[in-house]
């Protein structure tokens, strides 16, 4: 008998349902295999749940990204056909930074086409907003100005290797040049589940963290700091939706750099405690970090395989996307390191 909406578990062991229908409990939405058992997911639900890296300890003031992450030129930009999720085709960068400050990779994604001599990276590279260091759209952008009834929907999105409770976020405008282009009006969300495969592409989960609205009155390279609710949860993918510039007319986006503030790190996460001055110690990421303690290097190469034979094509094709600086870590008792002052 065929049981088309069936949903097997991996730890079951494949019982067939009652066949009076009133007796079955309600059936889940359907889910695909390839959304069960998505390869990138699993790798990083695995990292979260058994890493062992150097941890971090970030106290009220730390921003991501750090600011020793490095100028826009220094991040790669990953090329549109090797990669794929809600947003497409439109830019994606990353930057695996090895500072002594919360090291780990770093990316950012958007839905709008920008500029490709002001990219993306340009955005969050703590850099001031001179050329080679802003971000700009690479058209104008339809609702953005004041004058209409609508609002503009340009997504940014950063991805950070830690878990954090937001308490307030950044952002700069360019200098030189076109405060009229600066953010009057923007929501901030935090997530995670973005682009963890097929289902979350079009179902990601966000929670708004915080928001400000006819905000104009800026300057050439001004840094504005807006209050957010740390309270809200844990995140490590943050959504800037930008909605109005600072001017009448529809016209570009145009900005120095975006920031988050963070108030502590999760404390869900294993082996992380409070230190007696306050400061939270979170020694889990949601990225491993190579060489640290009980990094397995190489068994992420089996695992992949397995997985690759067992989803087909498909399995393979995702194979190629999985981060190339993601291991599986082996259980074991989490090492305690260095604070962030």
């Amino acid at each position: 008998m065929n049981y088309p909406n069936m949903v097997v578990a991996l730890t079951g062991g494949g019982v067939p349902p009652p066949s009076d229908a009133s007796l079955r409990p309600p059936a889940p939405p359907p889910v695909t295999f390839m959304e069960a058992f998505s390869l990138r997911a699993w790798l990083r639900n695995f990292s979260l749940a058994f890493s062992s890296v150097t941890p971090v300890i970030s106290n009220d003031s730390f921003k991501f990204p750090p600011s020793d992450i490095g100028a826009a030129s220094t991040w790669i930009r990953v090329p549109q056909w090797s990669w794929r999720n809600q947003y497409g085709l439109h830019d994606k960068f990353y930057k695996d930074h090895s500072g002594s400050v919360c090291p780990g990779r770093y990316t950012v994604y958007t839905n709008t086409a920008t500029d490709r001599a002001f990219t993306l990276a340009g955005a969050f590279d703590r850099q001031d907003g001179s050329d080679d260091n802003e971000w700009l759209t690479k058209g104008v952008v339809k609702h953005s100005g004041l004058s209409g009834s609508a609002d503009a929907n340009v997504e940014l999105v950063l991805e950070i290797p830690y878990r954090i409770a937001v308490s307030a976020y950044s952002m700069q405008s360019r200098t030189g040049c076109c405060e009229g282009r600066s953010v009057s009006k923007a929501t901030v969300w935090g997530s995670n589940t973005f682009g963890l495969g097929p289902a979350a592409w079009g179902n990601s989960v966000w929670t708004l963290l915080g928001s400000h609205e006819n905000v104009t009155n800026w300057s050439q390279g001004e840094t504005k700091t807006f209050s957010a609710d740390p309270s809200k949860g844990f995140f490590f993918q943050f959504k800037f939706v930008l909605k109005k510039n600072s001017q009448s007319d529809d016209d570009f986006f145009n900005m120095a750099d975006f920031d988050i503030t963070s108030a502590h790190g999760d404390p869900s996460l294993a082996g992380t405690h409070v230190e007696a001055n306050g400061k939270m110690v979170s020694n889990t990421c949601a990225t491993c970090v190579p060489g640290t303690t009980n990094v397995a290097e190489g068994s992420d190469e089996k695992e992949e395989a397995a997985f690759s034979q067992e989803l087909g094509q498909e399995g393979k094709e995702r194979q190629l996307l999985v981060r190339k600086h993601t291991y599986i870590v082996q259980p074991g008792p989490p090492p305690i390191s260095k604070l962030i002052a």
